[in-house]
């Protein structure tokens, strides 16, 4: 298996973004017969960690940027497995570290084939979804969807071994206190693996939105996302920048990185990688 390259601060991503110049040319040309070819089909080879196999990759014609460009971080769909090309990223990045069968887990999602996934490697695995105030939390509906807010976790100190949050943190506003409750509940070198919107451009985030007692104020023009629980679009109240390095030190944790995904071999074809963020935690 082809080791990812494993980023501590935004200099060393700028490095290896001058390292991979070739490889992301090749990448853009590849985009570049993506966009011109007349297909119905599109696809683009490679090893799918999930599938544990080689396969051709989906292209979702319908996954387009605000430029017309492919959405590549949100499709090259594995095909026997149907996870997303950030989708892979988080798995593969699973499987380098976590190995332990007997694993106590938890993540912040739970009506999602992702769940499923990691249900079969790690049959003990706790998921959940925010169901606001339609029932208490910690408890579970009457489809078995156990209803938690990030916050403000009901689990008992030092519960799990590690944590995993994909595309959940960009829309919880107070997500520092997420941070801290996923430390609080994580075993001494504990890890916590992340996803979500990330400008490796900027240091401070950018806050699309914030909350002001009950009222939501919108700082740019509203950006939503997907909800598979509600089915109805979600807000994103921030995307992530370097800065997060720093807030994660600062509630608890060291050993943080973004490892990055970008070797076609294992069918990242994206132009930037997608970087998959590891936190332990130092209690």
């Amino acid at each position: 298996m082809i080791e990812p390259k494993r980023l501590k601060s935004a200099s060393e991503y700028e490095a290896h973004i001058a390292e991979t110049e070739i490889p992301r040319l090749f990448k853009e040309r590849i985009c570049d017969m993506l966009l011109a070819a007349q297909d119905e089909r599109l696809t683009l080879p490679g090893f799918s960690i999930p599938a544990g196999c080689m396969v051709d990759f989906l292209i979702d014609p319908d996954l387009r940027t605000a430029n017309g460009s492919f959405n590549l971080r949100e499709t090259v769909n594995c095909p026997e497995t149907a996870f997303n090309q950030r989708m892979r990223a988080s798995i593969h990045a699973i499987a380098l570290h976590e190995k332990e069968q007997g694993s106590d887990v938890y993540i912040m999602e739970q009506k999602t084939h992702l769940f499923s996934f990691f249900q079969g490697r790690y049959p003990g695995i706790i998921g959940s979804e925010f169901l606001g105030k339609s029932i208490p939390l910690g408890e579970c509906d009457e489809g078995g969807l156990r209803n938690e807010d990030a916050t403000r976790l009901t689990f008992d100190n030092a519960s799990f071994d590690f944590i995993m949050s994909f595309e959940v943190l960009e829309h919880i506003p107070d997500y520092l206190a997420a941070f801290n409750e996923v430390q609080r509940i994580l075993r001494p070198g504990g890890r916590f693996y992340f996803t979500a919107p990330f400008n490796a451009d900027i240091h401070h985030h950018l806050i699309r939105a914030k909350m002001e007692g009950d009222e939501i104020h919108h700082m740019i023009e509203p950006e939503w996302h997907g909800n598979p629980v509600t089915g109805k679009d979600i807000l994103c109240f921030q995307h992530f920048g370097w800065a997060i390095l720093d807030e994660l030190k600062a509630c608890g944790f060291n050993s943080i990185e973004a490892i990055a995904f970008d070797q076609i071999e294992y069918g990242y074809y994206s132009q930037d990688p997608i970087l998959v963020f590891r936190a332990v935690t130092c209690h």
